[in-house]
């Protein structure tokens, strides 16, 4: 997994909860390398990351979705090496409760 080996820059934007427990966002994750290989742009070039001509750095952007759901014990989930604080807007109403957000992307 290239992310394992290389490090990238996440940024989150536009989070939200609906109020049928879909989440939808994107997430821009940019390379912090700024002279990588040529086997590295090949790499990256395949998976869909492009060179932003301003920054001059390569960067990959994608709108996810998921759904919330309420996790009673524990799952197999392969977790971040690190801890992202994702900022969400969340619609009002009873039926929206504070949980455990589990997204499949």
């Amino acid at each position: 997994m290239l992310s394992r080996d290389v490090e990238f820059l996440p940024e989150f934007s536009g989070f939200s909860l609906s109020s049928a427990n879909v989440v939808t966002g994107s997430i821009k994750l940019t390379l912090h390398e700024q002279n990588p290989s040529a086997e590295l742009v090949s790499q990256l070039t395949a998976l869909g990351f492009t060179k932003n001509p301003v920054t001059d750095s390569f960067q990959l952007i994608r709108e996810i979705r998921g759904e919330r759901y309420t996790i009673e014990g524990s799952l197999p989930l392969e977790k971040l090496e690190n801890e992202y604080q994702v900022s969400m807007s969340i619609p009002r109403g009873p039926s929206i409760q504070p949980d455990v957000l589990l997204q499949r992307l």
